[in-house]
Parts: C-alpha cells; structure tokens; sequence
C-alpha cells in the first residue's frame, strides 16, 4: 500500500508538467478537429480530465500520444452533433 500511495504522490506532481509539456499540441489538435474555440476548449479539458482519471488506473507508456487519441475521441461526439444537424437541416 505504501508503494501505491508513493506513485499516486509523485503521479500528482508529475501531472502538471505532463499538462504544460503537451497543451499546445492536445489544443491544437482539438481546435484542428473542430474549428470552434468553445467546442476545442470543451474537448480539450475532457481530454485531460480523462487521461488523468485514466492513467491512475493503468499506466501509460507514451503520454503524447495517449493524450492525442483521447483528444480526438472526444472531438468525434461534436463533429457527428453538428453533421446530424445538418443533414436535418437540409431536409
């Protein structure tokens, strides 16, 4: 139990590097996807609050890219909003 709660306490003050290092590409990438700041902004926060939640559970081998696809997974459920939307607005 020891051991867990040490990887949980150095996890903690890891993840606000981890958060710095990859904003940039994580927003990028939301705001790529979507084309709307209040959507990428949306999509961006639920991925780092899933990859946090996440990698307690399991551990993650390479950060960036865990980061990416969860980015892209969340930008998905907008992206099919909007098409929905407009395939009922056209008819």
């Amino acid at each position: 139990m020891h051991a867990l709660r040490k990887v949980l306490v150095l996890h903690l003050h890891n993840w606000q590097r981890i958060a710095e290092e990859h904003a940039s590409v994580v927003w990028q990438t939301a705001y790529r996807l979507l084309r709307n700041q209040s959507d990428a902004a949306d999509c961006f926060q639920e991925a780092f609050l899933a990859a946090f939640a996440l990698s307690q559970r399991q551990p993650v081998r390479n950060v960036r890219a865990f980061l990416l696809h969860l980015v892209t997974k969340r930008a998905i459920d907008p992206l099919r909003r909007r098409m929905r939307q407009g395939c009922h607005e056209a008819n």
